[in-house]
């Protein structure tokens, strides 16, 4: 008998040990809803509500420039374009796409709502 509640309390005071992250991990395996949000209410602002934008990349003759970047501004969202200059990239509908590739300057398109957006790049002078 008092070898078992000598074991009990050891194996409590190791579970208790593990402290406060124990106990979460545990509350978030039984109740993973709660930790998200009290009464299933998301607040989502404006901003992060994302589109689908499609569009191509052409350069001043109307040619497809495969492999540009399309940014969304002052974010780490972008894709690069496939090889016929498409592209697809979701982004917030008052964003800005930022359209950059070697030698030709970078253009920056505000969205406004747009699904598609073409653009054409201009071959840019180094000095």
């Amino acid at each position: 008998m008092i070898k078992r509640t000598l074991l009990f309390f050891k194996l409590r005071r190791k579970i208790f040990s593990y402290g406060p992250g124990l106990l979460l991990l545990v509350l978030g395996l039984i109740f993973p809803g709660s930790l998200l949000a009290a009464n299933n209410e998301y607040v989502v602002s404006s901003n992060s509500i994302q589109n689908p934008i499609t569009g191509v990349v052409l350069d001043d003759e109307g040619m497809p420039i495969p492999g540009a970047n399309v940014l969304e501004k002052g974010t780490t969202n972008g894709t690069v374009t496939d090889f016929d200059g498409n592209y697809s990239i979701n982004a917030a509908s008052d964003a800005v796409l930022v359209i950059s590739y070697i030698g030709f300057k970078s253009v920056e398109v505000p969205v406004n709502g747009q699904n598609s957006i073409d653009v054409s790049l201009s071959t840019g002078v180094l000095r």
